[in-house]
């Protein structure tokens, strides 16, 4: 092995990109718990509310980075030091990390900028993203930091309380203190730390020039293209679906618009230097009005930049852009993205009901599946931050655009498609499996035998995919067997590091059509081995965990609105994604996210059972009433007005004038027209939507826990029911009234009747509902220890 090539290898670029980025991820879950933690009185620690601590606390702020040495201002943190070493010895380890990881990061930029390492988003798309989510990861850690408002009193007063107790300032303290004091305003500071890697971030954002467009198009655009259409072109349904840039095709908008702005944020002088910069940076900025940093932590930008690019000399022309794209974003943003909805919602239709009655072409089609998740979620995560985050010019003014009362339909038919995949993953890894073996391994093998010059390391690690290939056996997946392409990967990812330096033999960029097929292949073995990685990239909906108010307001309207009531059962199958958003390095979040999943969900399935066991009360009580008309006790007016038509005409019409209207039995049945629905119309229609919804799936797994929604609804029906039958009898203490047996029993058989007919909607067990019930009514008391019918008739 050449020198050279064994600095490349210690360099262990693909390594770094990967481990620094899921560590920064693992770190901003940490520091967004400790930021919700300082803002709940109730979990904030409490010697930093104590009155005795808060001259303390202020001299330590006010000194800060500096220790404080007056003794006197000291004693109450004395007396308690060993509290505040352990309860903030968490919040200090999680600061100090941050500040490793910065260390490591800064010194990666480094590394790469002095290797020249030449990015492009089409070539070596995993170094591009990693390097891309790093930076984004870096800066939103250290915007986030700025964020927590007791970081100094936080870290001040744990050195304070560790140097009383060994004699010793904290090692780390000087340089954490450094940090969280340069970043109190993190974009100046961030500005100058990226100087030296704006040649690098600069390579990486120009080749997203040709990708955002294309990602960023309208709903009219989608339509002309016909965008997720499997319908459109029949004669090339089986064939499979091809693109230069598979991997980028799916790529998050979201993810990409986060890229530019804070790419160009970090780095403002490169929108100076080249006006092909603006064809990124100005869409956009007019795109929307806050990107996501963590969460439910977002960045209104566009206030942001404007007071950055203001401290920043000859900026005055970039201020007044961006201004106008705020503007643009405020008028135009919304509407888009409403259209853009109301495109895919259609659009998902179709693919899942082609592929649910043809699952076979989801192995040619997975793209366009794919594609359909990251289009629909891009645009739910888009709405959700902006309704739950309006801009302060929004408010007092109408706000349809960021309404979307069809939201829930969005969200079924993700899901459906999800369970598709899910349900039929066979398919596509017996589909991939032969794809790699008869046709990615042949085209391999015959490019790099006709690359003009190979060194022995890249030629070693392209032979062993190419072997790794044709090494596919069909049989095996039908047994079970799985191959493992993770080190296939990795090992495409690390060539990628070898060929992108600027002094590579083989350079990556020169080799595009090497670059693209392998992107490809990589892309088929995802299909085989990693399904479920490539469903939580693009269709995890965890974000709703952390936008608990919006989620439950939207469900709660898809349960009363007729044309999305059906859609309602989406909701709870989403919390199944809460426990995603987890991480590795704070593990101590995944038991409450997981008891909040079962909360949520537990709750969501009552409401829907209980929502049904309304309309079915409703539709009781309406039937009783219309079989109560045909009791004999109420044939009597009937009876009173035969009598009085044999009377003399001039007698007759003075009685007929004082007897009260009747209503005669099944004149509700007579319609003029078939448009104008009557309330039990309504009812019965919400119910066949609602009863869809709870029919839908037979079990929910969420947390280890499974739910059954149908247990829910006959919960809920048995216990009306039981109470019903009571009521139904309509017993009086005081006047000692009770109900005829025969009269009961009438109306008794007439809500039976309504309950029976429910099974035409779900398939639930009603016949057990009636044994458990009436069984107890034969007690004196029922299973809950109210009376019964039979008590009330002993004792009557």
């Amino acid at each position: 092995m050449s020198r050279f090539s064994v600095m490349q290898s210690q360099m262990k670029l693909a390594e770094k990109l990967t481990i620094l980025t899921d560590r920064g991820r693992g770190l901003l879950a940490r520091l967004y718990n400790i930021k919700k933690a300082c803002q709940d009185p109730n979990s904030r620690p409490a010697f930093l509310s104590e009155k005795m601590l808060e001259p303390c606390i202020r001299a330590i702020e006010k000194k800060f980075p500096q220790s404080e040495k007056s003794q006197s201002v000291l004693q109450p943190v004395d007396q308690r030091k060993a509290e505040i070493l352990k309860v903030l010895s968490v919040y200090y380890t999680t600061f100090k990390d941050i500040l490793d990881f910065k260390d490591h990061v800064l010194n990666l930029f480094t590394v790469i900028a002095s290797v020249h390492v030449t990015f492009d988003i089409t070539t070596n798309f995993d170094m591009t993203k990693s390097y891309l989510d790093l930076i984004v990861t870096f800066v939103s850690t250290l915007l986030l930091l700025a964020r927590v408002e007791d970081r100094k009193a936080m870290l001040g007063l744990y050195n304070h309380a560790f140097e009383l107790a060994h004699q010793r300032s904290e090692p780390a303290f000087a340089r954490l203190g450094k940090m969280v004091d340069d970043f109190q305003s993190p974009m100046k500071k961030l500005a100058e730390e990226f100087i030296p890697f704006e040649s690098c971030i600069s390579s990486a954002l120009f080749s997203l020039l040709h990708l955002y467009p294309r990602r960023n198009a309208t709903a009219a655009q989608w339509r002309a293209q016909e965008m997720l259409s499997l319908v459109t072109k029949p004669t090339v349904l089986l064939n499979p679906a091809q693109s230069e840039t598979m991997r980028c095709e799916y790529l998050p908008l979201d993810t990409i618009e986060r890229w530019i702005i804070i790419g160009y944020m970090v780095c403002p002088t490169l929108l100076q230097s080249n006006e092909r910069n603006h064809g990124l940076w100005r869409p956009a900025l007019q795109n929307s009005y806050c990107i996501t940093l963590f969460r439910d932590e977002v960045l209104m930008f566009h206030k942001y930049i404007e007071v950055f690019f203001a401290s920043i000399k000859g900026f005055s022309k970039r201020v007044a852009e961006v201004k106008e794209s705020s503007n643009v974003a405020l008028q135009q943003a919304g509407m888009l993205h409403k259209e853009r909805r109301k495109f895919l919602r259609s659009a998902l239709l179709e693919l899942s009901q082609i592929l649910s009655d043809q699952p076979g072409l989801l192995g040619p089609k997975a793209l366009y599946v794919l594609m359909g998740f990251s289009f629909a979620r891009d645009e739910i995560l888009w709405l959700v931050r902006h309704v739950e985050h309006p801009h302060p010019k929004m408010k007092n003014k109408p706000t349809t655009d960021f309404e979307d009362p069809q939201l829930p339909e969005l969200l079924f038919y993700m899901e459906e498609l999800r369970a598709l995949v899910k349900k039929y993953y066979q398919v596509l890894q017996q589909y991939y499996v032969q794809y790699l073996n008869g046709y990615d391994a042949i085209v391999l093998n015959n490019l790099v035998k006709n690359l003009p010059l190979c060194p022995e390391d890249e030629s070693i690690i392209l032979s062993s995919f190419v072997q790794q290939m044709e090494s596919l056996n069909l049989k095996e997946i039908q047994g079970g067997t799985v191959p493992d392409f993770t080190g296939f990967r990795l090992d495409w990812f690390r060539l990628q590091a070898l060929t992108s330096i600027g002094k590579a033999t083989l350079v990556l960029q020169e080799n595009g059509e090497l670059a693209r097929t392998l992107n490809t292949i990589v892309f088929h073995t995802m299909m085989v081995d990693s399904v479920d990685e490539l469903l939580l990239e693009t269709s995890d909906m965890s974000i709703f965990c952390h936008h608990s108010r919006f989620f439950e307001t939207t469900f709660e309207h898809s349960l009363t609105h007729p044309t999305q009531a059906r859609y309602s059962i989406a909701f709870p199958l989403i919390c199944t994604h809460f426990i995603n958003c987890t991480h590795d390095v704070c593990p101590e979040e995944r038991y409450h996210i997981g008891e909040r999943s079962l909360s949520v969900t537990n709750a969501f399935l009552d409401r829907l059972a209980k929502e049904i066991k309304d309309i079915v009360t409703k539709i009781c009580s309406e039937q009783c009433n219309l079989s109560d008309q045909l009791l004999p006790k109420n044939a009597a007016p009937s009876l009173v007005k035969m009598e009085i038509a044999k009377l003399k005409d001039k007698d007759k019409q003075k009685i007929m004038k004082e007897l009260p209207k009747e209503v005669t039995p099944g004149e509700e049945s007579i319609r003029k027209t078939r448009e104008n629905l009557t309330g039990m119309d309504k009812l019965h229609m919400l119910l066949t939507e609602l009863c869809t919804a709870i029919n839908h799936s037979p079990k929910i797994a969420v947390w280890e826990h499974v739910f059954s929604p149908k247990e829910y609804l006959l919960q809920h029906l048995e216990a009306r029911f039981s109470k019903a039958l009571v009521g139904m009898m309509m017993y009086n203490p005081g006047t000692n009234e009770i109900a005829k047996p025969t009269e009961l029993i009438t109306s008794v058989r007439t809500y039976m009747n309504v309950l029976q007919s429910i099974e035409n909607y779900v398939h639930v067990d009603i016949p057990r509902i009636f044994n458990n019930v009436l069984l107890q009514q034969t007690q004196q008391t029922d299973s809950h220890g109210e009376k019964t019918i039979t008590m009330l008739y002993t004792n009557w």
